[in-house]
């Protein structure tokens, strides 16, 4: 059913908002038109477009008739002006959408089944309608790590990889209502799965690029989607996985909201002072922040605890090198510069100078490989190497290991495995320093609706708690902290032009 025209922006959907108001003529005449571009979808299938709520997953209703109105004659119209082209009028452009569709692949529902959208958001002109966006939608995937994907230099080849996600969406489905899961449940689990798999293949970066390679090769483009294809699929033990999941969820499938407002121009403040308190509201120390020409130029910290003493930082700038150090000790650091990416850092703190130079950088210039040397007894050492591994956008693992084990022993591993659905990052210590009886496990989790981080460490009754508050400008200005004995820390930030 996918048709050539797929890649050259798929099928267009012309959609007209109306402003926010009632119904005057005046408002009926400030239409903002926008376009909604599907692709990867094959037009037949599509039953109904209509914008919804992150709170449910029907079209309240509304139904498109395909002679040009809809059922809705109050704030939405749906017209179809074309195979695949809709015109609608909307209060609300930035709500979600919700696209059905019916397809005879899918077993379950007479067909039907739906994808959801984030709303047109305040001053775009266009919005996506792919199975890859509503991955992003969803928070499954980060738009910057579907962009290569999305822009294959082969059209056959990326006609093919969007008729691949498709065809796997609807096997996924059926293979997750035959567990017992509701739709609802099923396309969550769907797109989170496969989602998960994009990253794990590459979808960021080896995916594209091994298709980009098979050029004109139609039998290599189809083996390497293949491949993908059998990872896409959820296999027994993964649908297992995915039931214990999403069963106790009976919530519709919620995407990123959009703003409906012009943006807040950014704010111009610099942070001039931190303040903090410990349990009994003492002040327990105190830092101010000098700048010069926007730049910060000195730091001065106080503290009012007796067995710690006052320290000011010196920030110096040239064109590739940055110099941080203390007025009062022999102590600095220093970062340099290559054509704007940061290179190596160096440290003198007690006679030693320690280096950390970038040897290793991926196709996204990120580093892959420091290496870390020390001058101490006038000796260019090479004491340790670190090596850091991403899995699509996201660093998966990090080892520090030894080159001089006889100077400093701290060989470590960690992974780190991500849970996008609850924000949550936890590192895994692989080493464990047994000699020391310790090791360094750790979730970190970050609720961007209740403004909260969770920091938990090694076992759940080490649990750590902050709590954010923002001002008008969209900066923090307060900070509380909550350790395992309910002790109560918080740091108060003042901003000035």
């Amino acid at each position: 059913m996918f048709k050539k025209t797929l890649i050259s922006l798929g099928v267009v959907l012309l959609l007209t908002f109306a402003s926010c108001g009632g119904g005057s003529s005046k408002e009926a005449q400030e239409l903002l038109q926008k376009i909604l571009t599907v692709i990867g979808i094959p037009p037949g299938v599509i039953t109904n477009i209509c914008q919804t709520s992150n709170s449910s997953d029907m079209c309240e209703g509304l139904k498109l008739n395909k002679l040009g109105n809809s059922e809705s004659k109050t704030w939405q119209k749906i017209t179809e002006t074309g195979e695949g082209q809709y015109l609608i009028e909307t209060t609300k452009p930035c709500e979600p959408i919700l696209v059905k569709l019916q397809d005879d692949d899918v077993e379950y529902d007479s067909g039907e089944f739906f994808l959801k959208f984030s709303g047109v958001e305040y001053g775009k002109t266009s919005k996506e309608l792919s199975i890859l966006e509503a991955m992003v939608d969803a928070t499954y995937l980060s738009s910057s790590s579907v962009g290569s994907i999305k822009t294959l230099n082969n059209a056959d080849a990326q006609n093919s990889f969007y008729a691949t996600l498709y065809r796997d969406l609807k096997t996924n489905i059926n293979i997750l209502r035959t567990t017992g899961l509701t739709q609802t449940q099923s396309i969550r689990g769907t797109l989170k799965e496969m989602a998960d798999e994009l990253l794990s293949y590459g979808v960021n970066s080896t995916l594209p690029n091994t298709l980009n390679s098979c050029n004109e090769d139609t039998t290599c483009i189809q083996k390497e989607l293949d491949r993908l294809s059998s990872k896409l699929l959820i296999d027994s033990s993964e649908s297992v996985q995915v039931y214990n999941t999403q069963n106790s969820n009976t919530s519709a499938l919620t995407v990123r909201e959009v703003s409906c407002e012009e943006p807040k121009k950014s704010s111009n403040k610099f942070l001039n002072k931190t303040i903090s308190y410990n349990n009994d509201n003492i002040k327990t120390d105190e830092g101010q922040f000098i700048y010069e020409n926007n730049r910060l130029k000195e730091s001065l910290w106080k503290s009012f605890e007796d067995e710690y003493e006052d320290w000011k930082w010196i920030y110096e700038y040239s064109p590739d090198m940055i110099k941080i150090s203390v007025d009062t000790h022999d102590l600095y650091w220093e970062e340099r510069f290559e054509n704007g990416l940061l290179a190596e850092v160096t440290s003198h703190g007690e006679g030693i100078n320690w280096n950390q130079k970038i040897v290793e950088r991926d196709n996204q210039n990120r580093a892959t490989k420091i290496e870390e040397r020390s001058d101490d007894e006038n000796k260019n050492t090479l004491r340790s190497l670190l090596t850091y591994r991403y899995d699509g956008e996201y660093m998966v693992h990090y080892e520090d290991i030894d080159q001089d084990p006889e100077y400093y022993d701290t060989t470590e591993y960690y992974d780190y495995t991500y849970n996008r659905e609850h924000r949550c990052i936890t590192i895994e210590d692989l080493t464990g320093q047994v000699s020391l009886g310790w090791t360094l496990d750790e979730e970190v989790c970050i609720n961007w609706i209740s403004k909260t981080i969770t920091n938990k460490r090694d076992n759940s009754s080490d649990t750590e708690t902050q709590e954010i508050t923002y001002n008008n400008d969209g900066l923090p200005n307060r900070i509380d902290t909550y350790d395992k004995d309910n002790e109560h820390t918080y740091t108060i930030f003042e901003y000035a032009n």
